[in-house]
């Protein structure tokens, strides 16, 4: 082979090698920027889910806790929300049908300090 050939091969390849690169530092930025935002997502809707079970929760009314937890399923990213008693005994649970098993999962846990009542509020995004 002339040198020309071997000179322009060994160019491409090295072209080649840096578009991979530049690629995979993309992918993997995006995929890290997807995880923050999902995270924030699940502490936000977390949150409203623990504001909004405040009056519930104190109360122990197990049918509006389950009431409110229900609006989670109109999220098309929510997985799965469970109450905890402060035993770790779930007082209400709810999933979405379309549960994947292979969903990227960021969990939560808020803790409620209320007395001899619920303190965990654990809320799943994919």
């Amino acid at each position: 082979m002339k040198y020309k050939h071997k000179l322009f091969i060994n160019f491409v390849l090295f072209i080649s090698l840096v578009e991979l690169l530049a690629i995979s530092f993309n992918v993997y930025i995006s995929y890290q920027d997807r995880l923050g935002f999902l995270s924030e997502r699940t502490h936000i809707l977390a949150k409203s889910q623990a504001i909004a079970l405040k009056t519930p929760l104190w109360n122990y009314d197990k049918q509006s806790i389950n009431n409110i937890l229900e609006s989670l399923l109109t999220d098309p990213d929510f997985i799965r929300a469970d109450v905890l008693h402060y035993d770790n005994s779930k007082v209400a649970s709810i999933s979405h049908p379309k549960n994947n098993a292979d969903a990227i999962k960021s969990g939560l846990r808020l803790t409620f300090f209320l007395p001899e009542t619920i303190k965990l509020l654990s809320v799943n995004c994919h």
